[in-house]
């Protein structure tokens, strides 16, 4: 499956695939096809980073298997992904910039993978990475990506309840 969008990222992805419970999905790891998972499931992660200055601008792009909820420092800045074919899914952006500061900064993503079909989303075809919940994100800070990758923190978010 490809993910689309315009500017500004124009090169690959350098994030990994990531969800709770199981390895980045990197070319080693994806030997064989995932199994669709039916069930609903949502996952908290958490990545914290320190910056010496706020940056002008910071460019991110994320999708999730699923629906999400975007913080920086506590302030919830985006909701998505957008609606798209699972089969060439479009991927988000924002500028995280206006909510970072110097120091100890803190991305928090609430995401939710369904499970089985709803009337707002659909889900997307089992593959070696998707169709049993993944999130990907990245984010171009100055010099630096701030990628999805073994560094973050998850946990399952059992305060939720089922739709189905």
């Amino acid at each position: 499956m490809r993910l689309n969008h315009p500017e500004p990222f124009t090169a690959a992805w350098s994030a990994r695939w990531i969800w709770h419970g199981r390895p980045a999905i990197v070319s080693e790891t994806a030997t064989r096809p995932v199994q669709a998972d039916p069930a609903d499931r949502v996952v908290l992660f958490r990545r914290e980073f320190e910056l010496d200055a706020a940056p002008a601008s910071a460019p991110a792009r994320l999708w999730v298997d699923g629906r999400y909820v975007l913080y920086v420092n506590g302030t919830e800045i985006g909701r998505g992904p957008v609606r798209s074919d699972p089969r060439a899914a479009r991927y988000d952006m924002v500028d995280l910039a206006a909510h970072l500061k110097p120091g100890t900064n803190v991305i928090a993503i609430t995401a939710r993978h369904f499970g089985v079909a709803t009337s707002w989303w659909i889900p997307v075809p089992p593959s070696y990475s998707l169709g049993a919940g993944s999130l990907v994100f990245e984010a171009r800070i100055g010099d630096d990506l701030l990628i999805t990758d073994r560094s973050w923190r998850s946990s399952p978010g059992g305060a939720w309840t089922p739709v189905a």
